[in-house]
């Protein structure tokens, strides 16, 4: 399971330039495991091959991957997740992979008197990926700063030299032998066998009696351990470390997986995918996405204001752009088939839903949400809205304003305002003035 992890990391986010950070509510609860959930993560390496293997389980039908092709000093790289943005697991151009994983909470010691990243965990997480070439690299970072998340889940990295290790809170677990592995347990407290999951088991065996190491291994490890029900593998992927290919899987089908050649995503360019729209239509994962869907819905549709009608949202549509940050990309507003959507650059639009005329709000599935509350000015042109990001379950959300390029601020109306009715005076007087002249000159040739 890794929305404990990546949630518990958002605890500790630091404020970025444009957003605005606070607690909403300061007695949370620690989360917790349930039963059915859990994922699979595992990596092998031999003279020849390096390989990652990893089940996503979850609750979520929502998945996406996205690609962020290298920039100046930052290698290019994937993220998979769902469509909150977390990054789950991902590789980068150099052949280092990673994933998360979620476990029972365990304070961290001395990691916690460390700094804190800027920017946060995520923003570390990415740091990581988008700067280091080997574990040993990633390492290194982590070891300065403070390890937000790490109370409730653990971080598996995997390069193609054939190194591995895991970061278990405070402590680092490297590979020993050709293979390592990891569930939803700590290996720290139980090294040993008979352990506590299944999962674990099943994976551990098969690794220790394979003679070699192949995707095909692989994927079959990968079908022996997938979860299904309530919570189920919605994607895996086996990695080539070497060659830089993924094989990805969909709701636990291994038999009609696609592979993806990162060198030629990331130069499409930077873009995001709907993970299920890389595979053609399956009747189990429709009926299993609708019923997880349904279930999602009932939690806000009652909110959504019915007078409001949808073409009445069009003057919303335009372009926006966040206060105060001018490298922040810009966010299209657009009415399209009666629905009102949010997208920034490269990724999917959001749907926009009315609480009321003027404050929208698009739920995620993992409880988070971004409302919009829209303003306009003295001659009714939208300026810009408020936005609030939510974390609900924990308690913080982020804010941040967008501006609508060309309206005009109440400050400038007030201003033309009192121009024009200057001018209108001032055209006023004279006429009034010429009036007069003119009646001076007609009593006078009078006289």
């Amino acid at each position: 399971m890794k929305k404990n992890f990546v949630l518990r990391g958002l605890l500790l986010l630091i404020s970025l330039s444009f957003f605005q950070i606070k607690p909403v509510n300061t007695n949370q609860t620690q989360p917790v495991l349930l039963p059915d959930q859990g994922c699979t993560v595992f990596y092998a390496a031999s003279e020849d091959v390096a390989l990652a293997g990893n089940n996503e389980d979850y609750l979520n039908p929502l998945t996406r991957a996205w690609f962020i092709p290298a920039g100046e000093g930052r290698y290019g790289r994937v993220y998979f997740g769902f469509d909150e943005l977390f990054p789950q697991g991902g590789l980068n151009d150099q052949g280092l992979f990673f994933d998360g994983l979620a476990l029972p909470y365990k304070a961290l010691v001395s990691s916690a008197q460390k700094p804190a990243f800027p920017g946060g965990s995520i923003a570390m997480i990415d740091e990581i990926m988008s700067k280091s070439a080997t574990v040993e690299e990633a390492l290194a970072l982590i070891d300065r700063y403070s390890r937000p998340g790490l109370e409730t889940g653990q971080l598996f990295f995997g390069d193609r030299s054939g190194n591995s290790a895991i970061v278990d809170g405070d402590t680092i677990l490297r590979k020993e032998g050709s293979y390592q592995l990891a569930t939803n347990f700590r290996l720290i407290e139980n090294p040993d066998p008979p352990y506590p999951c299944e999962r674990f088991t099943t994976a551990n065996q098969r690794l220790s009696e394979a003679s070699s190491y192949t995707v095909g291994l692989f994927t079959e490890i990968l079908d022996a351990t997938h979860a299904e029900g309530a919570a189920s593998t919605v994607y895996s992927q086996v990695y080539d470390l070497k060659k830089g290919l993924i094989y990805l899987y969909l709701f636990h089908d291994f038999q009609n997986g696609i592979v993806i050649d990162l060198a030629t995503e990331l130069a499409k360019g930077p873009h995001m995918v709907a993970v299920a729209s890389l595979f053609p239509q399956d009747k189990d994962l429709d009926l299993w996405t609708f019923q997880k869907l349904a279930q999602w819905k009932v939690n806000y549709e009652t909110r959504i204001d019915p007078q409001v009608k949808p073409n009445s949202l069009g003057g919303l549509s335009g372009d926006y752009r966040v206060s105060g940050d001018a490298s922040a990309p810009p966010i299209k507003i657009y009415l399209e088939d009666d629905q009102l959507y949010y997208q920034k650059p490269n990724e999917l639009p959001l749907e926009l839903y009315p609480e009321s005329p003027f404050t929208l709000f698009h739920p995620f599935y993992n409880n988070c949400e971004l409302k919009l509350t829209f303003q306009r000015n003295l001659i009714g042109q939208v300026t810009g809205a408020q936005a609030t990001m939510s974390y609900n379950d924990f308690g913080f959300e982020q804010t941040f304003s967008l501006e609508k390029p060309g309206a005009l601020s109440n400050r400038l109306i007030i201003g033309l305002g009192v121009l024009t009715g200057v001018a209108i005076l001032g055209v006023a007087l004279a006429v009034i003035v010429r009036f007069r002249r003119a009646d001076r000159l007609k009593q006078s040739t009078l006289l």
